[in-house]
């Protein structure tokens, strides 16, 4: 089934279409994209190599993530087939701030920088609020086009259509995370009903009961080449319960209550601005809190924490899991290198081992 979605996704991504706006991060509600008539792609989702970040390593300061240097390096490829007319990027560290920066002047395209607050007061949500409105209409500047709201409403409902297919994906196959992530890159570059065509297709029924047991996968931001780590879990068959910040992300944000809203566009912000994935752009209480519900529910035998070199925040997070969860946790630190692969299968294959994780 792998090989059949990557076929899939291959026909998919070489597609024409809409013109497409970048975003670094799922703090951007991706449905005023699509309300705009545009198509909403996450900036290296298609995978970010080696050379990606030694290009990118060249235009910031060393210390920054391999995120900031792979994102650079990625949009300088002179082969590059998308076409992009804006970007928009979260504010969530100084370097992602100065990669913004960076990209405004080398790509010559609008970027639209967003500053996710820190709180959860009504303040806080006031000035998200106010973030979204002015991206937005540097979206529309960009592209000529207006936003509707009958169109964003259904939009929200298209999205939940989407978050459907994601969820049935994971209950029904659990141990198939790397199946579950090319599921999700090919969102991106086909309709909801399209989705759930596939994804009934390629994935089983559910079993009904919750399923429980396995691994909980975490972490920063996920975009390698060639996920070798999911595909290492994949193969040896164990569950595998996404929590990371990768392709997947988007499809997990609760967006009930903005479907029958009366203003689409407050409804929205308040649901993205409810949602807690992510350390770096929301109070480590909230992410925490939301990350406990989810070990209570799915019982893990072990966390996995992939984190990247200088994300000063993902790295408390495996001690903080270790004294709060009391269950083994393997931190990942690790880039877009293919020189991590060997000491990386090595390492999850002894944590496997070690919580006694079989099929």
């Amino acid at each position: 089934m792998t090989e059949a979605l990557r076929g899939i996704l291959k026909q998919a991504s070489g597609k024409g279409g809409s013109p497409a706006v970048g975003y670094s991060c799922p703090t951007f509600p991706i449905e005023i994209i699509r309300a705009l008539g545009l198509r909403p792609v996450r900036m290296a989702s298609g995978g970010i190599s080696p050379e990606d970040e030694s290009r990118g390593e060249m235009m910031v300061r060393s210390d920054a993530c391999s995120y900031c240097k792979g994102l650079l390096g990625l949009l300088s490829r002179k082969d590059r087939s998308d076409a992009l007319i804006a970007y928009v990027i979260s504010a969530s560290c100084d370097q992602m701030r100065r990669t913004a920066e960076r990209i405004s002047r080398e790509q010559n395209t609008p970027v639209a920088l967003i500053s996710f607050p820190t709180t959860r007061t009504e303040s806080a949500f006031g000035y998200f609020l106010d973030q979204l409105r002015l991206a937005t209409a540097e979206l529309e500047q960009a592209s000529g086009r207006h936003l509707d709201m009958e169109a964003l409403r259904g939009e929200i409902g298209q999205s939940r259509a989407v978050a459907h297919a994601m969820t049935h994906a994971e209950e029904s196959a659990p141990e198939r995370p790397l199946d579950r992530w090319l599921l999700a890159r090919i969102a991106e570059s086909v309709s909801a009903g399209e989705l759930l065509r596939i994804a009934g297709e390629y994935f089983p029924e559910s079993k009904g009961a919750l399923r429980q047991g396995g691994v909980l996968w975490i972490g920063s931001a996920y975009f390698p080449a060639e996920p070798v780590e999911l595909e290492i879990l994949q193969n040896k068959g164990i569950p595998v319960w996404d929590f990371s910040c990768s392709v997947t992300a988007p499809y997990k944000i609760d967006l009930a209550d903005a479907a029958g809203a009366d203003d689409p566009f407050v409804a929205l912000a308040r649901a993205y601005f409810e949602y807690s994935s992510c350390p770096r752009v929301r109070p480590m209480e909230a992410f925490l809190a939301r990350l406990n519900v989810t070990v209570a529910q799915r019982s893990p035998k072990g966390i996995i924490v992939f984190s990247l070199p200088f994300c000063d925040n993902w790295k408390i997070v495996p001690g903080i899991l270790r004294e709060e969860h009391h269950i083994p946790v393997l931190s990942l630190d690790g880039n877009y290198s293919p020189s991590v692969l060997e000491r990386t299968r090595t390492r999850i294959e002894a944590f496997l081992e070690m919580i006694g994780s079989t099929r």
